[in-house]
């Protein structure tokens, strides 16, 4: 492959991440234009296709192995074909602030996300369907401050993994294991 760069949102104090998938590397490509999202083969380093997001960009994921999953800031999500870059859906996730991670179970979606909860902020799952855009159901999680791994599915089951806070400020907080059953 030859050299291929990507631009992060200017201006924010996080990352986007980068998506393999089928052969393609998806990454931002964020400039005083606006945010949009760039996907590349990796074999030639050719540009595939390029989404603009018409938004900040907050998040990229892999929602399942052909599948992107595309998050801004304010809530809004996009679901998007990982090899051809065209959009299967767009939506506004209820009550979130930004969805972090997300995976897709035949057609259900299922995400984690922020969202404000009085003084403080809580992790929430949100599971929509697909076709219809309607919540299935909703789940708080935990609190912010309490990171966690990537969303991953076991059968019919949704896993998540919190870890200590980094810097951990209450060593004997535990590492938790929940699994939500849809």
């Amino acid at each position: 492959i030859d050299m291929v760069s990507f631009s992060q949102p200017s201006e924010t104090q996080y990352s986007v991440n980068l998506v393999v998938s089928n052969g393609v590397l998806i990454g931002p490509d964020c400039s005083s234009q606006g945010d949009a999202v760039a996907a590349y083969d990796v074999r030639t380093g050719d540009q595939r296709w390029r989404l603009e997001t018409g938004a900040p960009l907050a998040q990229l994921m892999e929602l399942d192995k052909s599948t992107l999953g595309v998050a801004l800031l304010g809530g809004e999500f996009r679901i998007v074909d990982a090899s051809a870059g065209r959009m299967r859906m767009q939506t506004r996730v209820p009550d979130a602030q930004v969805v972090t991670d997300g995976v897709l179970s035949e057609s259900t979606l299922i995400l984690q996300h922020t969202r404000m909860a009085g003084a403080g902020r809580l992790r929430q799952m949100t599971a929509m369907d697909v076709s219809t855009e309607d919540v299935l159901w909703y789940e708080p999680i935990a609190p912010v401050e309490r990171w966690n791994q990537p969303v991953r599915m076991i059968g019919r089951s949704v896993v998540l993994v919190f870890e200590r806070p980094l810097p951990p400020q209450n060593p004997s907080l535990p590492l938790s294991i929940v699994l939500v059953d849809y």
